[in-house]
């Protein structure tokens, strides 16, 4: 019934002269009007609901001890986004092109994935949605959320055709509730908003993660338009993945003095014709201090958390990512800036120890003065791991401890193993990116 119902409001829309939009990234596709009832029944008889409109006063509970990781897939020209939750709940946000449908599909079962329990389209362009024919037909899934904004591809509608047949339950959430996938990780809506503004972009599924003191927004393809919506919404957040690819018409300087991400991760394809990212949003990224990603260059990029901490890995190449470039005049105050976050004491701190099996690493303070690690980074060799750190302070002849695996430490960097046993080396970057420190183990 889901797809006979939207079937004829595909048949409506073009039997009123409305032109099918071009299926591909960055297009701008024929407004169409959607029926508010097109998007009210969605949920099949019976479901136990997976939406909730949290109470006003709802506070994070802080870390509970388990992992949150988002790995922003390299799809191409694409987004894919793959949650995996403390509790071991998995979600998919967006599948790439329908050629990259078997890759990401590879790429779960590498992660020992057999089902998600659910998964997200963000908007029905292809390039969010056309790998999902083949994931849907691979995996198991529990519930389908989608923005509910109709759209007259084929792609789309083979997509409606599947999880009917599937009996995938269906779901369209609207801004204010909540999707409840772990107790422990809040996923607030920000947009669609139950109305239809006439562009698929203006009315995309916008969704923010929170755990403990960590948080992502997810900002699908979602433009500035949409940002100066939800604005009255939106908070400093840890990680952002970027809008559009980087697109000019997405991340407004407005939205990320807002936002101000301290990681930003761009899914993007290696010499893309759209010339995404754009000079201007690698600029406007650069000017509020986001260290930045692009699948383009490292693959598929993972952050992982534990709610207090997190921690950045790469599939390939140098996790100390890609920044974007200011000019001169802006490279200077971002030199300033980290100058007063690593003052001239910062000679005085090194990598005392490193313990390869025991999965530890000491860091000293032998100066006179505290010094702020404040986007300081610590990798291992090859860069395949890296932790950034907060607003960690050492005391004057202080010492702390970063701790991996089942280690304990004053900081956990992450619950998997970092460092090869057969040999490995740590090194710690200041907040310019300059080598402080270095320890083989």
């Amino acid at each position: 019934m889901k797809v006979l119902l939207i079937c004829l409001l595909v048949v409506a829309l073009l039997a009123v002269g409305c032109t099918a939009p071009v299926d591909r990234p960055g297009a701008s596709p024929t407004s169409t009007t959607a029926p508010a009832a097109s998007v009210a029944t969605v949920t099949s008889p019976g479901a136990t609901s997976v939406l909730s409109t949290p109470a006003a006063t709802y506070t994070l509970s802080g870390t509970t001890g388990g992992t949150l990781s988002i790995s922003v897939l390299d799809v191409g020209q694409g987004d894919s986004i793959l949650i995996r939750t403390p509790g071991g709940k998995t979600m998919l946000v967006d599948a790439g092109e329908s050629d990259a449908g078997s890759r990401v599909v590879a790429d779960l079962r590498s992660l020992g994935i057999v089902s998600l329990d659910a998964a997200v389209a963000t908007h029905a362009h292809a390039d969010h949605i056309g790998g999902y024919q083949t994931i849907l037909s691979t995996f198991p899934v529990g519930v389908f959320y989608d923005s509910g904004y109709p759209a007259t591809s084929a792609t789309y509608e083979r997509l409606l055709t599947t999880i009917d047949q599937k009996n995938i339950r269906y779901v369209t959430p609207t801004r204010g509730q909540t999707i409840d996938l772990d107790p422990a990780v809040r996923i607030d809506v920000f947009s669609p908003d139950g109305s239809n503004k006439g562009e698929i972009h203006d009315n995309m599924l916008v969704l923010r993660l929170s755990y403990g003191t960590f948080s992502a927004l997810l900002a699908g393809d979602m433009p500035d338009t949409l940002e100066r919506e939800i604005a009255g919404s939106l908070q400093p957040t840890t990680v952002l993945k970027v809008g559009h690819h980087g697109s000019a018409t997405s991340t407004s300087a407005a939205f990320l003095n807002i936002v101000q991400p301290k990681v930003a991760i761009i899914s993007v394809g290696a010499g893309n014709s759209y010339g995404h990212p754009t000079a201007a949003t690698l600029q406007r990224l650069a000017n509020v201090g986001a260290t930045v990603y692009r699948t383009d260059l490292s693959g598929t990029v993972t952050v992982t958390t534990d709610g207090a901490t997190y921690s950045v890995a790469t599939e390939r190449g140098s996790t100390a990512a890609t920044p974007a470039v200011p000019p001169t005049t802006a490279r200077s105050a971002t030199r300033a800036t980290a100058a007063s976050a690593a003052p001239a004491s910062s000679g005085s701190v090194a990598i005392t120890a490193l313990d390869l099996k025991g999965e530890i690493v000491t860091i000293a303070n032998s100066g006179s003065s505290s010094v702020s690690l404040a986007r300081w980074k610590l990798t291992d060799g090859g860069a395949k791991h890296t932790y950034t750190f907060g607003g960690t302070r050492i005391p004057a002849g202080g010492s702390i401890t970063i701790a991996s695996g089942t280690a304990s430490g004053d900081i956990k960097w992450t619950s998997t193993s970092v460092w090869n046993n057969d040999g490995d080396a740590a090194y710690l970057y200041d907040a310019a990116g300059s080598l402080v420190s270095s320890r083989k183990g």
